[in-house]
């Protein structure tokens, strides 16, 4: 049988007021044959057309605003979670695009794969 390819698949799962902003969590799932090492995400809110960036070597899930967990990679078959740049204004009923890429090395380096998805939080 074939080798799978690097995939993920991507999900909106929350957004909400920290010092500093508001921010856009995500769910990453690992649904590839590669392990993932660092993850870039740009968020855009398609109302105020403010863009925000955020790169990291792990997977970060936070509660509220404290950093709840991490992970140093994603395994295939794993989940993790990454989180967007502060916003400078509430994105709540804005449409907002978001793209992520994971990589199989640290510092965004080696097999990359991207996906986008749209939603209004």
């Amino acid at each position: 049988s074939p080798t799978p390819l690097p995939d993920f698949t991507l999900t909106y799962v929350k957004s909400g007021a920290c010092t500093g902003g508001w921010f856009i969590d995500f769910k990453i799932t690992n649904t590839g044959s590669k392990i993932w090492q660092s993850v870039s995400t740009v968020v855009t809110d398609n109302h105020t057309s403010e863009t925000v960036n955020y790169t990291k070597d792990q997977f970060e899930q936070y509660n509220a605003c404290a950093l709840a967990a991490f992970q140093d990679d994603l395994a295939p078959g794993e989940s993790g979670f990454t989180t967007s740049g502060a916003f400078t204004s509430n994105p709540a009923g804005h449409t907002i695009n978001a793209t992520v890429t994971v990589c199989t090395q640290d510092g965004l380096a080696g097999d990359c794969v991207t996906r986008s998805i749209n939603f209004t939080p």
